[in-house]
């Protein structure tokens, strides 16, 4: 039986990640994939601002990449998308999507029919007064998603999906069928929760016994650390992102740093906004302990372009006590691409989005 390959495209605010690839068994098989810079003024919050150039950009990429594949699926994300955490009587899809169409409204503080709904059943409860779905249930802004859906035709694709990345997580570290299913020898964690650090946004998910419990977008991310350099050093941040790579260092000793080098400068520009991201993921972590006196968190996992900041395991380490360390593409991926695994492994934090997109029933 052939693998059926996906396209899968993850745009972000700084990055643009292109990865070709499908489902072996239980492993995510790359053919192929390519990174490259977003261009100013193509993405705003999620949100296509210059379709023209997106395309332009997507069409050099995939050249450059030499990537060819017709079933294209993408992620969005952005401040527009809401989602909800509900409970409704066990039901079939058919079932569900029937009573959401009479009370979605209620979970929502907006127009739904500027909306387009989705869900996903994340778990069943069986409880006192009977059995339950647990729904991840997902509002998308209308014109958001109708301008990534001319993508596919721009491109000469056919789409297959749209997802968000809570998803996309869930199924890069489950599978498909991720509801209840056993961990398939990856060594996760009973508890753990993993930290996607984007320019502009922090995904935090947290997973209970192969579930995931816990999600929330917070409004900050790395760039901030960018923006800072940027307009220290008066540089593009283009470059203040390269100098934040190449020179930033969370865990230098400061007394082995002459205090007036530009290693300094950057060290001091960066633990503060390290400090303040962290002190917001840590009101996430608390209130998810609070709701329930079993909730611990045994491992943090970190993937994104932020977690590519020197030391920034060992800092967040020592800040939340708990062990941090950067998801392992062995666990996940077959790797078949023309890069070598060395370099596949360097940019697979980067890729951990897109790979969840690849991953269809």
């Amino acid at each position: 039986m052939f693998m059926k390959k996906y396209l899968a495209i993850d745009i972000g605010n700084r990055k643009t990640k292109i990865v070709l690839g499908g489902i072996e068994k239980d492993k995510i098989v790359v053919d192929n994939y390519f990174i490259t810079d977003t261009p100013t003024g193509i993405m705003e919050d999620g949100k296509i601002t210059n379709l023209n150039g997106l395309i332009a950009m997507l069409k050099d990429s995939l050249k450059k990449g030499k990537i060819r594949g017709k079933h294209l699926v993408m992620s969005i994300t952005g401040t527009g998308i809401i989602t909800r955490d509900i409970q409704l009587p066990k039901s079939t899809d058919e079932e569900l999507e029937k009573i959401l169409g009479f009370e979605a409204q209620q979970y929502f503080p907006v127009e739904l029919d500027n909306y387009i709904l989705d869900f996903k059943v994340l778990e069943e409860i069986d409880s006192g007064d009977g059995v339950f779905n647990r729904v991840l249930l997902v509002a998308a802004p209308v014109n958001q998603v109708d301008e990534f859906m001319k993508v596919h035709k721009r491109l000469n694709k056919e789409i297959e999906a749209i997802d968000i990345p809570a998803n996309n997580i869930c199924k890069v570290l489950f599978g498909e069928a991720y509801v209840g299913k056993e961990l398939n020898g990856k060594e996760l964690p009973h508890e753990f929760a993993v930290l996607d650090l984007g320019a502009k946004t922090t995904g935090v998910y947290i997973f209970s016994s192969g579930k995931l419990k816990f999600s929330r977008i917070l409004l900050n991310g790395s760039g901030d650390i960018d923006d800072l350099i940027a307009s220290q050093l008066n540089v593009d941040f283009s470059k203040a992102e390269e100098i934040k790579i190449m020179v930033g260092n969370l865990i230098a000793d400061d007394d082995l740093i002459n205090p007036n080098s530009e290693d300094a400068k950057i060290s001091n520009l960066i633990k503060p906004a390290v400090n303040n991201l962290m002190s917001d993921i840590n009101r996430f972590i608390e209130f998810y302990n609070s709701r329930s006196t079993g909730n611990r968190l045994d491992r943090i996992f970190l993937c994104g372009g932020g977690s590519k900041l020197k030391g920034i395991d060992i800092y967040f380490r020592t800040y939340f006590n708990i062990p941090v360390e950067f998801l392992d593409p062995q666990k996940f991926v077959l790797y078949k691409g023309h890069k070598k695994m060395e370099e596949f492994s360097e940019d697979f934090v980067l890729l951990v989005n897109a790979l969840g997109c690849l991953v269809r029933s």
